[in-house]
């Protein structure tokens, strides 16, 4: 190998890594834009429902201040000690929102509070037997707004619950402060509300430290439980514990996440599609630190789609490179190999100079017969060249092996003419045509193949006997030259819903496979038959392909379906074809492929050959789907 072939392969591998970092990160940057995106939309989501609660804590807190028997219990309870007469008050104030609170926990409020200035707790309408707690070191809200004398509102963790509270002073008649009053939404009712929103799972985790601080012990193990993510943060007892296995490495990730106290993402293969675990951070009123978080689970179809496509245009490069190494590899073989050739004749042009004087005629005859041994060896070379792409175009898939070599062929001719300073330029652009048509096809055969990897498949209803006529017309000069007589015996017009361009792909591959199988050359011309018949049978359509080739061997019949089974030389060859048709009748068409050998009797002459028998439903039984 020279050292100009190293650095070709040098620089194509270059450019094969340089192409995938770029892909890939490319998939990387749409990535990280789509997870902003769903924190772009989880934020606004959340505060959505945030102003909606806050707008219905502003109503409460209206109603409660417009209501001037209320505001007089109030200031009545600022003016006495007596606890028997602060008990009536208490008495009175419940019976007078009663009505109002059975109404506002319709709308999801959890809690209805009263509390005094001092922050001393008057009333709970959720539990109006407890009061009488001081709340200045539990509650920053309450604090805050007894001694601001301004509303407070955002996350909060209680002595027993959670939640988002919403507290407003409360001023008397005369304007003096008595006290303030809380409308609390429960996390509980906040999560499923923002569950609904998105259509997915949202569970919600708090700071272990948090509610260890603030809880009654007594009701810690009653109402939580740790989170298998992180032993750091508690769950709701009551809550449904996700199932989903989340590797080692994303727990890990999980873990410093947490600790930032940021909204983050991240994202895994799980059954062989993409998860995304969205962890929206839940900050308290008393510093602004996050306690909490709201941790949403999706699946994500974007980021399955894109590492699909990459897998695929990876793939694609890959091969591109490959081929055009080969092809560049080879020809400068060629090039070596015409030099070196041209530089033997020049020598021997040399020598015979030297004795021209002397011999004369025998210097033309010794001159022609040089020129002659120039062109033979050059066409020797050409022909060498060319059988090694082919060789090498021969080990592709079946259905790339004719583009590739009319493209290898057209393109090795305009080298060697460009080389030898012959090319014609009336002849160059029907060759580059050709090699751009012959691409053109290489391309919708690398786009078929990528949709029947992909699953991108079209479900049309099509008459059967069409689709089988569509697939002899693309073979119909070859069976031609091959001598074949193709019967066909179509009891009726069938239509079927399923697959059309698989199916012809499938009934394609059959009939190139008995093609080679009755060009043996051994069976008279005459007496090469392919029949093929098609029934209808308990809403089943049956479709049968009989040759006389003599069938397949005992020892080989039951591997035909197997993948690179091929009983050709490579060069015809990679077993692939029946492969493929095996895999789209019964994977994809929900069909079934059998083979056997059959004896049979045709114009009163006994025959014997394989026979196929497919076996198809007329509709697809369509899979349900349903969302993780």
């Amino acid at each position: 190998m020279t050292k100009q072939n190293i650095s070709t392969i040098i620089v194509f591998i270059a450019i094969f890594i340089a192409s995938i970092l770029f892909i890939n990160q490319d998939k990387n940057n749409r990535i990280d834009s789509y997870i902003k995106q769903q924190h772009k939309s989880i934020n606004n989501q959340f505060n959505v429902i945030n102003d909606e609660k806050y707008q219905l804590a502003q109503i409460i807190y209206n109603d409660v201040i417009s209501d001037k028997n209320t505001l007089s219990i109030l200031e009545n309870v600022t003016k006495t000690n007596s606890q028997q007469k602060l008990s009536e008050l208490r008495d009175n104030l419940y019976k007078n929102m009663h009505k109002k609170y059975l109404q506002w926990k319709l709308f999801g409020v959890k809690q209805l509070h009263f509390h005094l200035k001092d922050n001393i707790s008057f009333l709970r309408m959720h539990k109006p037997e407890k009061f009488g707690d001081d709340l200045t070191t539990i509650r920053e809200s309450i604090h805050l707004t007894n001694q601001l004398k301004i509303p407070e509102k955002g996350f909060e963790m209680g002595k027993v619950v959670s939640g988002f509270r919403y507290v407003f002073p409360i001023f008397a008649l005369d304007g003096n402060h008595v006290g303030s009053v809380e409308a609390s939404i429960s996390t509980e009712a906040f999560r499923e509300e923002l569950a609904n929103s998105f259509h997915s799972r949202i569970n919600f985790i708090i700071s272990k430290d948090v509610v260890d601080k603030k809880s009654f012990k007594g009701a810690i193990s009653k109402k939580y439980k740790l989170t298998a993510i992180s032993d750091q943060f508690y769950a709701p007892i009551d809550q449904k514990t996700n199932s989903l296995k989340i590797p080692g490495n994303i727990l890990t990730k999980i873990q410093e996440g947490l600790l930032k106290g940021n909204v983050f993402s991240v994202y895994f293969k799980h059954n062989k599609l993409y998860k995304i675990i969205t962890f929206y951070p839940i900050k308290n009123i008393k510093d602004k630190k996050t306690v909490a978080y709201f941790v949403k689970y999706s699946n994500s179809t974007f980021i399955n789609n894109l590492y699909k496509d990459f897998y695929i245009i990876t793939f694609m490069i890959f091969i591109l490179l490959f081929a055009i190494i080969i092809y560049i590899y080879n020809n400068n073989i060629f090039k070596h190999k015409l030099s070196h050739s041209l530089e033997q004749i020049s020598k021997q042009k040399e020598e015979l100079s030297h004795t021209v004087h002397e011999l004369e005629e025998q210097n033309i005859q010794i001159a022609n017969q040089i020129e002659d041994a120039r062109k033979k060896d050059n066409l020797i070379a050409d022909q060498s060249r060319l059988a090694s792409l082919g060789e090498m175009i021969g080990n592709i898939a079946h259905q790339w092996r004719q583009p590739l070599s009319a493209i290898s062929t057209t393109a090795s001719g305009l080298s060697v003419q460009h080389e030898l300073g012959i090319l014609d330029q009336k002849e160059l652009s029907p060759s580059l045509g050709k090699i751009v048509d012959k691409t053109l096809f290489l391309s919708q055969t690398i786009e078929d193949f990528r949709n029947f990897i992909e699953g991108k498949k079209e479900d049309v209803e099509f008459d059967v006997s069409s689709a089988i006529d569509s697939a002899f017309s693309v073979v119909d000069s070859s069976i031609s030259n091959h001598h074949i007589t193709i019967i066909k015996n179509y009891k009726e017009n069938m239509r079927i819903s399923n697959y059309k361009n698989e199916f012809i792909q499938a009934i394609l591959n059959i009939i190139n496979n008995a093609k080679d199988a009755l060009d043996d050359g051994i069976r008279p011309i005459d007496e090469r038959f392919l029949f093929v018949e098609l029934t209808k049978q308990n809403d089943l359509v049956h479709i049968t392909f009989q040759d006389n080739a003599n069938g397949i061997p005992n020892d080989i019949i039951t591997k035909i379906f197997e993948p690179y089974f091929t009983t050709k030389h490579q060069s015809q060859g990679t077993g692939l074809g029946l492969y493929m048709t095996y895999k789209i009748i019964a994977q994809s068409m929900q069909g079934t492929i059998d083979v056997e050998n059959t004896h049979f009797t045709h114009n009163e002459k006994e025959y014997f050959g394989a026979k196929f028998t497919i076996t198809l439903p007329m509709n697809l039984e369509k899979e349900e789907e349903g969302i993780i």
